[in-house]
């Protein structure tokens, strides 16, 4: 039944009775009028076109429809991905680079074009259709293209994302996790160095945007740093100039992250700025990431708790007591 090229919104059993029903009353219409004077084979052809009729009438309540079958061919898509974050063009060559991009965009098309069709799309820390291929954007966001990939050629014979990028990532989760459960494969060409070079970062700071005056508050520094094993770095906290407090650190992975805690004590009132710097004596590409600025509001006077209870109890007390010994109250 489901290769016929109608198809009705009630079950087609109900054609047989809708059949009979039509027989059945063009018979009675017939023998209730059988006075008329007409010929053998005029009545039969009366009778016939009349239960035709019927039948095509109850046919018609039954919601026929027809079925269109139409087969297109598509080819495969394989989207071309264009990183045109400034990383990519940071280089004394960035022509170069530039060229090298648009000759393998035509390259793909020239190789795949009869097979594929081919979408181009270029991505910074958004994704962009190919009439933006112009755009140099700050971030690079390679897990948000995924996702844009994916929402976009949903359903869609996608079977391949040619990534064209330097791989530099700054923005928006891992590219790994973001390529888990994807049904298509990611055919990168790389560019720029991809040599890693040594560097040391401050990653994370962590502290109290209001302390005591004349109270030591905790400073927690996150400590990164790649390529620079074996060698010691030395990271001072300062203010107004005067150096607070020092650590030398050793760097013992070549992947290294440790989180340094500190003790520190400032003089003043008011809003205080106050820096972290690294110093180290390998001579790093990057250093912009080894300097790093918070501000602290000192306050005169600590904050004030009312310990309350129902009735005497060791547990106040002794929160009381930890309590006057912390700092800030």
């Amino acid at each position: 039944m489901k290769d016929l090229p109608i198809n009705f919104e009630q079950p087609i059993w109900l054609l047989l009775p809708i059949l009979l029903v039509s027989i059945a009353i063009s018979a009675f219409l017939y023998y209730r009028n059988s006075s008329h004077s007409f010929s053998k084979s005029l009545s039969v052809f009366l009778f016939t076109l009349r239960a035709l009729s019927i039948f095509i009438l109850g046919v018609l309540l039954m919601n026929p429809y027809f079925i269109s079958k139409t087969k297109v061919l598509e080819k495969p898509i394989v989207v071309v991905a264009v990183d045109r974050s400034g990383s990519m063009y940071a280089s004394a060559d960035s022509l170069l680079v530039s060229q090298s991009v648009n000759d393998n965009i035509e390259s793909i098309k020239a190789s795949l074009g009869s097979q594929f069709d081919i979408d181009i799309l270029s991505f910074d820390g958004k994704t962009h259709e190919e009439r933006h291929l112009e755009v140099l954007g700050k971030r690079t966001d390679i897990g948000q293209l995924l996702y844009y990939v994916r929402d976009k050629y949903y359903m869609l014979n996608m079977p391949a994302l040619i990534l064209l990028s330097d791989g530099q990532v700054n923005q928006g989760v891992n590219p790994e996790y973001a390529y888990q459960n994807q049904s298509f494969g990611i055919y990168p060409l790389v560019y720029g160095d991809t040599t890693e070079k040594a560097d040391i970062a401050i990653k994370k700071l962590y502290y109290n945007s209001i302390a005591k005056q004349n109270a030591k508050f905790s400073l927690d520094v996150v400590l990164q740093a790649k390529g620079m094993v074996y060698n010691d770095v030395n990271i001072q906290i300062g203010h107004k100039g005067r150096i607070l407090s020092s650590k030398k650190i050793k760097i013992t992975t070549d992947d290294f992250t440790k989180e340094i805690n500190f003790e520190i004590d400032v003089k003043g009132v008011g809003l205080q700025g106050i820096t972290v710097d690294v110093v180290s004596d390998i001579d790093e590409e990057n250093s912009q990431n080894n300097s790093s600025k918070f501000y602290v509001q000192m306050v005169e006077t600590g904050q004030k708790i009312l310990v309350l209870g129902s009735a005497p109890h060791p547990d106040l007390g002794a929160l009381a007591s930890a309590l006057k010994t912390a700092d800030g109250f």
